[in-house]
This record gives C-alpha cells, structure tokens and sequence, in this order.
C-alpha cells in the first residue's frame, strides 16, 4: 500500500493506492514523476481522496489513447489542408472525430477515413495545438 501526494498547478491532492493496485503500478511510483492516475474520487472524508485503480508514467500515456476530437467550428477552411498533413505525417490506427457547427446551428461529429488514422505523439499533439489553439483538441483515453 502507498500513500502519494500529487501536484499540479491548482494544488495538490492525496492518492492511495491500495495492494492489489499496487502490485500493478509500484514500478511507476517515483519522486516527482509525471504520471496520469486513473481512480476514484472518494469525498466521504474532510479531504477529497483518490483511490487509484491504475498509474501510468508519462511516456506511456500515448499508448493509452483511443481517440482524438478537434473542434473545428468556425476555423478558417484553408487551415484544413494543413491539418491534412500533420494526419497524413503520423498514420496509425487511432480514429480522428472532427466537430463542426452547420449554418442552421447543429453540431455534426465526422470521422477522418482511415488513412488519416493516427499514431498519436507529443509531437503530434503540438502541432495540431499550434496549428488550432490549444482548446480545440481532446483526446479519449
């Protein structure tokens, strides 16, 4: 069992980590680490608590991915060619949801053919970032 202190920017919050998680994610438990926590928020306490189910360092949060969302609404149509390439640059097999509003004011959801299937990165994620504004991608993990 473990108990972890974890910080952000916003503040910090304690997380335990019972033995059978444990057993699973110990090699990951490092000082100062970044690491993406899956668990479950417990606020039967003074202090909100994470019971972690899962740990995962940094480097592997790629691999986690499953999908990928941009909001396009109201982008410029000749930034799409662009965004074309940065797909076509890094192919893989993990689907891209496009998300725009039509003129009569719906949303429509769209996904990218296959061939614009990616392989997501840091990199990737840069540059899809720079090229849209950091509020317009999210990633399903």
């Amino acid at each position: 069992m473990a108990i972890l202190k974890l910080k952000d920017l916003e503040g910090s919050v304690e997380a335990l980590v019972f033995p059978r998680s444990y057993q699973k994610v110990s090699r990951y438990i490092q000082p100062s680490s970044v690491v993406l926590i899956r668990g479950i928020l417990n606020l039967k306490e003074d202090t909100p608590k994470i019971i972690v189910n899962d740990l995962f360092p940094v480097d592997e949060i790629y691999k986690l991915i499953a999908a990928m969302n941009i909001n396009l609404s109201g982008i410029r149509e000749n930034i799409f060619e662009t965004l074309k390439e940065l797909l076509a640059s890094s192919r893989g097999n993990i689907p891209i949801y496009l998300h725009l509003d039509t003129p009569s004011k719906s949303r429509v959801q769209l996904v990218v053919g296959e061939s614009l299937y990616v392989s997501p990165s840091e990199k990737l994620i840069a540059d899809i970032e720079n090229l849209l504004g950091e509020e317009r991608l999210s990633v399903v993990i």
